[in-house]
């Protein structure tokens, strides 16, 4: 939100202020591609907005969505490179099975923590993003890297069979979005 204000003041002070809102809100979403990447981006934030609303009723202030969705991405993503090589309808579901129980036990860790130690789940799961996040980095730079990416920190890329089935050809907007609104409508 700083950034935008900084952004936003500066802009104001060079610019037509309304020229950068426009820039800003309107114009990346005048196309297909605008409002595809806008649901690549949002599919992710309201499963996790999903989850955290479940816990904010039941009192619990998991503040660790973020440690949760990496840790359930890097444990998805080691399995789909484990079966780079495998074909079948059940690869895609052992994929999304072990990224789920990645992160519920990202979770059950935070859990685990106050119910035997009564610790803050707030600070713990705060603290357990940081770690997720270094999990990640270790990741991509040793373990997981791809031996053929001219060492970037990236992974290899997944077979076919591993991925999401995408809703448009030559977009990147996959049915990841319909679990979002699914969760969405199982909650609300």
């Amino acid at each position: 939100l700083s950034v935008c204000v900084v952004l936003f003041v500066w802009s104001a002070l060079v610019n037509d202020p309304l020229a950068f809102l426009y820039t800003f809100f309107v114009s990346p979403l005048i196309d297909l591609y605008g409002w595809t990447e806008l649901g690549t981006k949002a599919g992710p934030l309201l499963l996790c907005a999903m989850g955290l609303m479940l816990c904010f009723k039941a009192k619990i202030w998991n503040i660790g969505a973020e440690g949760q969705f990496i840790l359930g991405g890097l444990g998805g993503g080691y399995i789909a490179l484990e079966l780079l090589e495998a074909e079948g309808f059940w690869v895609l579901p052992t994929v999304l099975f072990f990224g789920a129980v990645c992160g519920m036990a990202w979770a059950g860790l935070a859990a685990l923590l106050k119910t035997k130690f009564n610790a803050n789940e707030i600070l713990t799961t705060i603290m357990l993003n940081y770690i997720a996040l270094n999990w990640l980095l270790y990741g991509v730079n040793g373990p997981l890297k791809d031996p053929q990416g001219f060492n970037f920190p990236e992974s290899a890329i997944f077979s076919e069979a591993a991925t999401l089935p995408v809703l448009f050809d030559d977009y990147r907007l996959n049915i990841s979005i319909f679990f979002a609104l699914f969760a969405m409508a199982a909650i609300w």
